[in-house]
């Protein structure tokens, strides 16, 4: 009865045995699938296209799938902490969308990628409650200018986004105080894409900053030939970037330039001159005749009088 119960002690730990050696020898066959890694441009987009997906809903099979083998890419974690250390925290702007997407990310559940994201992005939150310092103000405020020139959406995103720092009353109120220190040192750069945005929001943010932006435009000289040519470019890139029809300067430019191909399509296709063109032939050709028949009729004249004088 020992014996018997000895031996199916020593079969089971041998059992045991074998299953942990083969468990360890298959581990150790395994080899790491290496993974590249990428610059910070390309990790920034790899990200952001993982935001983009958090925001159309996916769910953690679509999280894992996208990351893949970066999940465990000790180059994408650098970078990530770098990311919202040096570029979404060290800048005044909210991203409230993004941050609110990074904590989401971590509530789905991808281990150390999610924890760094959630951090990033609750800082980023508690951060909306804190109120903004002059500097922090016109660094928005000049963000927001510099996004005018490439249309509605983008200038009014950022102006949105903007609002989660501060409130409208709150930005008008520094706008009037940023507008007196502007008036000792007129821009004209700075109050052109000020009146532009009032063609992309209405609101009495907008209106304060037309305001100020005209009376900045009628403290300067006249401008140069050069200062029209970049001015019309702004306001070309405000109509275009709305969807509206182009400013007289632009129109008067492309009728010229559809001439101009007209004539081309025309001549490159050995076909008779355009109409414009063509109208102008028909009264050179005109001129032409007239010409001639002047001086035939002078010439004779000038042969009918020699033969008066030859009878003579």
């Amino acid at each position: 009865m020992l014996k018997k119960i000895w031996d199916r002690l020593v079969q089971f730990f041998q059992q045991l045995f074998k299953n942990f050696t083969s468990s360890k020898e298959e581990k150790g066959s395994q080899t790491p699938v290496p993974i590249n890694p990428l610059s910070d441009a390309g990790y920034e987009n790899f990200f952001m296209q993982l935001m983009d997906g958090i925001g159309e809903g996916w769910q953690q099979a679509q999280v894992l799938e996208h990351l893949g083998n970066r999940i465990q890419d000790k180059f994408f974690i650098s970078w990530l902490k770098r990311f919202g250390r040096d570029r979404l925290l060290k800048s005044p702007a909210p991203n409230h969308e993004l941050a609110t997407r990074m904590v989401r990310l971590n509530e789905i559940g991808c281990g150390e990628i999610g924890e760094i994201s959630r951090e990033i992005g609750t800082q980023l939150l508690a951060r909306e409650s804190q109120a903004l310092s002059d500097e922090e103000y016109e660094s928005l405020f000049r963000q927001l200018l510099a996004k005018v020139p490439f249309g509605e959406i983008t200038a009014l995103n950022f102006w949105e986004d903007m609002q989660y720092r501060a409130t409208t009353e709150q930005w008008v109120q520094w706008l009037r105080r940023f507008g007196e220190t502007l008036q000792e040192a007129p821009d004209r750069d700075l109050a052109t894409r000020m009146i532009g945005l009032k063609e992309i929001a209405d609101g009495e943010f907008s209106e304060e900053a037309l305001t100020i932006g005209t009376q900045l435009l009628e403290k300067l000289p006249p401008v140069s030939k050069w200062d029209e040519i970049w001015t019309g470019q702004v306001i070309e890139a405000v109509f275009v970037g709305n969807g509206l029809d182009n400013p007289p300067q632009a129109k008067e430019k492309e009728e010229a330039e559809t001439a101009r191909e007209e004539a081309a399509v025309f001549v490159g296709n050995g076909l008779d001159n355009p109409p414009q063109a063509k109208e102008k032939e028909e009264a050179e050709t005109a001129r032409e005749e007239a010409k001639e028949k002047e001086e035939a009729e002078s010439a004779g004249e000038d042969a009918k009088a020699e033969f008066n004088r030859g009878d003579q």
